[in-house]
């Protein structure tokens, strides 16, 4: 057969990469075969390295190395989806049961907040979307950061130097608290005008940042940015069921992966019911009511609020809802909502609800707007323990804690005395020279007494002061 000038051939030259992409490419429609780059090390990669070559902006690559597309590249199905994905099918399947055996476990509003937490496109959104049609997507930021650190790359884009800023810039953009801060963190992106960046965020990005941006994602997720939760229930799967187990084992291991989280759930809430701490505050007192009705993390919570509530001043106004700044901006507040974003991701009360109810005069208990997650009531239905532990059934007791007798060191018996004689000092120096002197006197007497190990006793008398004393 004779050799087609198209041939690529051992010791071929060419002057430029642009006209070896040219002759793979005519050697592809010669073969019927498609190559891809699959490693190679640029010239300004190996002049940093140390290595003498000659610095040629044509040449770009120090060495390339192309292969087929079946050697070793990850494929990418074209079908046109006449034969269904098998996965997506089991998928399907598994969550269909799901739906038909958790019913009488998981509440119908809990199903609703249902939070899939992907990676960046997967294959399977779609599937999750149409079996729970109220979930909102929350991107995990661990993953968003690592995709985002994986394609901005030398090999990718072209970029060496550059790339360091550019992660740099895009981890301030993750971490936005609101829409403005946003838009000046991808002008400053823009500025850098590295172009593959600049279109790889606009294109793959921007369109969605309520779902992977910190301050700009508006649905509930309880303060989850990350899929730390479920990846743990991954690892305890894994080493309970083997990757090639049969349907029937797979089930089987699946069923007891779950009966150990359900018992380590309902072990939590034991302890959570059981070990109490004891409250300090009166039962009337509002965070009493809501160490009664919030478990131990979100009445910790919710403390706090109460406590930044003292720092902000709120303007008297005979309206139901007031404005207040916030760090995502301004926030309506009533007596039992806000839109800032704390209360949106947490449905707990903010510090902005509290302020307003102490600018009202209003009790700073209310149930309105908490969601049912964080309530011990909800905890209790959820556990699959004996009958009698319900909230009905259990007694909660308020105890207050009376301080009893504290023994002090000598040190701190001292600092006590030195700060009571200060001020005698200070008293004893003031007024007439005759009341300085007879206040000396009275002084004098008492540290003579006490020199002689005799205690004494002051009485308040009309015109005059006497000192007792008994010897010990």
């Amino acid at each position: 057969m004779a050799e087609s000038p198209d041939d690529l051939k051992i010791g071929d030259k060419f002057d430029s990469f642009k006209a070896v992409e040219h002759a793979i490419s005519k050697f592809e429609s010669l073969q019927k075969i498609s190559y891809w780059r699959r490693d190679s090390r640029t010239i300004k990669y190996m002049l940093k390295r140390g290595y003498k070559c000659v610095e040629n902006e044509d040449l770009w690559y120090w060495d390339v190395t192309f292969s087929c597309v079946k050697g070793g590249r990850t494929y990418n199905s074209k079908s046109s989806g006449v034969r269904p994905n098998q996965r997506q099918v089991f998928l399907h399947f598994f969550l269909n049961i799901y739906n038909f055996v958790g019913k009488p476990f998981v509440t119908t509003s809990q199903r609703l907040l249902f939070k899939a937490i992907w990676v960046k496109l997967t294959n399977f959104f779609g599937v999750y979307s149409e079996k729970f049609p109220a979930a909102k997507l929350q991107l995990c930021l661990f993953h968003v950061l690592r995709t985002m650190k994986r394609e901005i790359n030398c090999e990718k884009m072209g970029i060496c130097i550059e790339k360091n800023l550019c992660i740099e810039l895009i981890q301030k953009l993750a971490y936005s608290t609101n829409e403005e801060e946003y838009e000046i963190n991808r002008q400053a992106i823009v500025q850098t005008n590295i172009q593959p960046v600049i279109d790889y965020i606009n294109n793959s990005w921007h369109d969605i940042r309520d779902e992977w941006v910190i301050g700009l994602k508006n649905s509930c997720h309880y303060s989850n940015n990350t899929s730390n939760r479920v990846e743990c229930i991954n690892q305890k799967i894994k080493q309970v069921i083997t990757k090639f187990s049969n349907l029937k084992k797979f089930f089987d291991d699946l069923e007891l992966v779950i009966r150990c989280l359900r018992q380590e759930r309902d072990s939590r809430i034991t302890n959570v019911i059981m070990k109490r701490n004891s409250s300090h505050y009166p039962r009337d007192d509002p965070k009493s009511k809501f160490a009664a009705l919030l478990t131990p993390y979100a009445y910790q919570v919710v403390r706090k609020q109460m406590e930044l509530a003292d720092k902000l001043k709120v303007s008297e106004t005979d309206d139901d809802t007031v404005s207040m700044k916030t760090a995502a901006g301004m926030a309506n507040v009533t007596s039992t909502s806000c839109t800032c974003q704390f209360t949106c991701i947490n449905q707990l009360p903010c510090r902005h609800i509290f302020a307003f109810r102490k600018m009202k005069k209003m009790y700073l208990f209310f149930e309105t707007g908490i969601s049912r997650r964080w309530t011990l009531e909800f905890y209790l239905n959820m556990t699959m323990s004996t009958p009698s532990a319900t909230l009905g059934n259990t007694t909660n007791y308020n105890v207050t804690l009376m301080k009893g007798p504290v023994v002090l060191s000598q040190a701190q018996k001292y600092r006590v005395v030195f700060r009571e004689a200060q001020k005698l000092a200070t008293l004893a120096s003031e007024g007439s020279t005759q009341k300085y002197k007879q206040r000396l006197h009275v002084l004098q007497k008492l540290v003579q007494l006490r020199e002689e190990d005799k205690e004494a006793m002051v009485y308040d008398m009309v015109g005059k002061i006497t000192i007792t004393h008994s010897q010990c």
